[in-house]
């Protein structure tokens, strides 16, 4: 990305095109662990490699701590509820038409749950 490209770009655009950066760089890895591994299969005579993370462990292969997602979402859940409901009411006093179709959505939503 040039710096021009960068100064035009929105903060949405700006926050895909990075996260399209990370997901090639995680699958270039992901690439040549597997390569790695079908390499290092050959010579397990004894059967210990089961699976590539076993030969080469990534960040990204840990499982989440759902207690500490759980911790966070308790915490955390007060300002977003907040958040909805200002952002409910701006929507509200500006677009009120725009307003009916996304509560009768959002109520739609809660009754299939």
């Amino acid at each position: 990305m040039s710096e021009e490209e960068f100064w035009e770009s929105t903060p949405a655009f700006f926050s895909f095109r990075q996260k399209a950066h990370a997901e090639k760089f995680r699958n270039e890895w992901e690439q040549t662990r597997y390569i790695a591994f079908v390499v290092a299969k050959t010579v397990d005579s004894k059967n210990r490699l089961k699976k590539p993370s076993q030969l080469l462990p990534f960040d990204w292969d840990a499982k989440p701590d759902l207690k500490k997602l759980e911790d966070f979402t308790q915490e955390e859940r007060a300002k977003f509820d907040k958040f909805d409901e200002e952002a409910d009411e701006i929507l509200k006093a500006t677009n009120p038409e725009m307003y009916a179709k996304y509560m009768a959505a959002k109520e739609a939503a809660k009754n299939q749950t």
